[in-house]
């Protein structure tokens, strides 16, 4: 204690010895002034001192409430995870570790075109499966892990709605039923004015598209494989379609002769008829 005074008294001194060089230029300090000045430093350095130990006192006191209030934090964290049934902290680091997993997963569906997702669709309907029962989880009610599954379930429905329809659908016919109908079902084209399509691709089943019968099994076409078939647009004609289709407008009696079971006039085509291509 002796010495950390001693030490201060030096720097003091010092300090004071700087700041009066100019005044020892000029005149001599005399040994009362020298005791005045040293009373005075003293006296300031005595200040400080009951500061800093102030300013202890109030910085113990902070650090105490901060404590006092953690412990309170933890207390009621401590009940939810009661009342979610989630006492062990391990349930909390497997379900991160779950979510994480799932999250690495998406991401290779999410690399894939339409026509991958569509071949793996049964691999996303697992993952659907395993994310739907997280989500369920009472972790999930936690805000740590609430955005994480919200993101998680935006990602699928982007995955989802990128993913290329199935070729085709089976629909088996009940009383009532006409092609329009059928047509105009949300689950189909949701638009009557398509029932072309039904029709065209069911013509071995259907004599007359004012006629169908219940217990009937159409095939209802909901992406057009244009290796195979090509799908009559407004305005369009057989030679028209033959030049894009093959580079050559003469081959339009090809295309005529392969589709003669509901085409009676080569020069009358009508949109959302689907046409076979034959030597494709």
């Amino acid at each position: 204690m002796k010495l950390r005074s001693f030490i201060i008294t030096a720097i003091l001194f010092v300090m004071m010895m700087s700041l009066a060089l100019p005044a020892f230029a000029q005149d001599k300090m005399t040994y009362e002034d020298y005791q005045a000045l040293m009373q005075r430093w003293r006296e300031r350095e005595e200040a400080a001192r009951m500061d800093m130990e102030n300013i202890q006192k109030q910085l113990d006191e902070v650090n105490s409430n901060i404590a006092a209030k953690q412990a309170d934090i933890d207390r009621v964290w401590d009940a939810i995870y009661a009342m979610l049934d989630l006492i062990n902290p391990d349930d909390l680091n497997w379900y991160a570790a779950a979510l994480a997993a799932l999250g690495k997963e998406l991401a290779v569906f999410e690399a894939q075109n339409p026509e991958q997702l569509y071949q793996n669709r049964d691999k996303i309907a697992d993952w659907k499966m395993r994310y739907d029962e997280l989500a369920d989880h009472n972790a999930a009610l936690l805000p740590r892990f609430e955005a994480p599954v919200m993101e998680l379930g935006a990602r699928y429905q982007a995955i989802m709605n990128r993913m290329a329809k199935p070729l085709s659908k089976t629909y088996t016919v009940v009383s009532g039923d006409h092609l329009w109908k059928i047509a105009g079902m949300r689950d189909h084209y949701n638009d009557p004015m398509k029932w072309m399509r039904i029709y065209t691709s069911n013509v071995d089943l259907i004599d007359d598209p004012d006629l169908i019968y219940p217990r009937q099994v159409f095939d209802i076409p909901m992406r057009i494989d244009e290796r195979k078939k090509y799908l009559v647009a407004q305005g369009e004609f057989l030679s028209s379609i033959a030049q894009s289709v093959y580079g050559d407008p003469f081959k339009w009696r090809s295309i005529f002769e392969a589709n003669q079971k509901f085409l009676n006039d080569p020069n009358v085509l009508y949109p959302e008829m689907i046409l076979t291509l034959p030597g494709r």
